[in-house]
């Protein structure tokens, strides 16, 4: 990591995802998805993740993470 690049910060309750295989998974789509919106050059996100997200398309996360500022 570079200095001054973004940072990108996950919470992910172990409760509702007991499995490393499953946060780590929910980690490598939202730095996929989070990749255009991290060029743009903002400092940091934090991503909360709730329950239901590995059901959730890639698709939809890509366009949610698309309309962020």
């Amino acid at each position: 990591r570079s200095a001054g690049a973004p940072r990108l910060f996950f919470v992910i309750p172990k409760r509702e995802f007991s499995k490393s295989a499953e946060r780590n998974r929910i980690k490598r789509r939202f730095r996929a998805a989070l990749r255009p919106v991290l060029e743009r050059g903002k400092s940091s996100y934090t991503v909360f993740v709730k329950k239901g997200v590995l059901e959730t398309p890639f698709s939809e996360i890509k366009e949610a993470a698309r309309n962020q500022r």
